[in-house]
């Protein structure tokens, strides 16, 4: 009887320990990273991989989601180096090729140029086609007064930096003089800089809102967060409509995520139907880097 136990439990323990490890399989061990970024990884040769998901969310009345579709949309985003680029001024800069899977076999390719020193990454041109999301059904959007066809619209008015998922709408090389100002070396929370202004009619500030722990596909990082604040009615109050922050650790971009608040839903006569909120977050999900 004796023997027969002791066979029942060993039996049990081997059984539990297979469980055990065959619930691990397919699911690797997250990178434990701690430290920030210090230097954005410029090198040829280095690339990114993110996953990008958008929605409509928030239908005030609900019977306006037909009007606006709300399916998921899921993109895959590759971004790479394979470069440098000679600009105006005899100025070389890293390429930022980003190319964006919209369905198996479809995908838009974009170009961003960067060149960074001890202070601060810059973005000093860059080139490409907008992501195209599903277009609505016979409507228009109206966000702070301002009327778009789209969510691409919105999107673009707002010059979101390129690198990763911007909006933009031309295949020739936009340069910025002087180039615009990425990120501020070193990145510390409380820092504020001025990213955007002169050019289109309202200005864009950045500022580091804090440091903290973030964990996604890609692994656990110390991540900066750098929040994007507007004022598109120069009010001088920034636009708590407009949500857009950026997270930096080592490997560079690491997420982003978007949300506009309050999208005034109207028919093709601007005629309002209801609210809406918009949402987009990428996400790293692999990168290999020097």
């Amino acid at each position: 009887m004796g023997g027969v136990m002791k066979s029942y439990h060993l039996n049990f323990i081997l059984s539990l320990s297979l469980l055990i490890f065959l619930s691990c399989i397919g699911e690797p061990t997250p990178v434990q990273e701690t430290s920030p970024l210090t230097q954005y990884p410029l090198s040829i040769g280095n690339s990114w991989e993110y996953q990008r998901i958008a929605q409509f969310t928030n239908f005030r009345p609900d019977s306006i989601r037909n009007r606006v579709r709300d399916t998921l949309d899921f993109t895959r985003i590759n971004v790479t180096i394979p470069g440098m680029k000679e600009l105006q001024s005899n100025k070389t800069a890293f390429i930022l090729q980003e190319k964006s899977m919209i369905s198996p076999g479809t995908g838009i390719g974009s170009e961003s140029y960067y060149t960074q020193d001890s202070y601060g990454l810059y973005l000093d041109a860059q080139m490409g086609k907008s992501i195209i999301l599903p277009k609505n059904a016979n409507t228009k959007i109206r966000f702070m007064e301002l009327h778009f066809r789209d969510i691409n619209g919105l999107l673009t008015k707002l010059h979101i930096p390129q690198h990763v998922t911007a909006a933009t709408s031309s295949d020739s090389i936009k340069l910025y003089n002087p180039p615009l100002k990425v990120l501020l070396y070193p990145l510390a929370p409380g820092k504020l800089w001025l990213y955007r202004a002169g050019d289109i009619p309202f200005q864009i500030t950045k500022k580091i809102d804090n440091r903290e722990t973030v964990t996604i596909r890609a692994g656990n990082f110390t991540a900066d967060v750098v929040r994007l604040l507007y004022d598109l009615d120069n009010d001088g109050v920034w636009d708590p409509e407009i949500d857009i922050r950026d997270y930096y650790s080592s490997p560079g971009l690491i997420k982003r995520s978007i949300l506009f608040r309050d999208l005034v839903v109207t028919d093709m006569n601007l005629s309002e139907l209801g609210l809406v909120d918009y949402s987009e977050v990428s996400e790293l999900i692999n990168y290999d880097i020097q």
